[in-house]
């Protein structure tokens, strides 16, 4: 092997050694995040316990049973954008 050719083989070598090396932080990254949120997402359940049953009771108490439920379907078929503060609940 001549020198020019080993120099663009290390060249070569760097340059992939560079990129598993940033791929190789992002996939840790990523994977870190995921952790994060699984723990936020555990959190988030064991907080709002029961939210169906909360909402019923809610609907209930303000006379408009079924109301959240009917909102979001009309915002599934609709889209998100559409629905605006008709999910709000007061």
């Amino acid at each position: 092997m001549r020198r020019e050719e080993f120099n663009a083989y290390a060249a070569g070598l760097r340059a992939k050694t560079q990129t598993f090396k940033a791929l190789k932080q992002e996939l840790a990254d990523v994977r870190q995040e995921t952790v994060i949120l699984g723990r936020t997402e555990a959190l988030l359940k064991s907080r709002a316990g029961d939210m169906d049953e909360f909402l019923r009771k809610m609907e209930e108490r303000a006379g408009v049973t079924g109301c959240v439920h009917a909102c979001v379907r009309a915002c599934m078929r609709e889209g998100v954008r559409a629905c605006g503060p008709r999910l709000l609940v007061s």
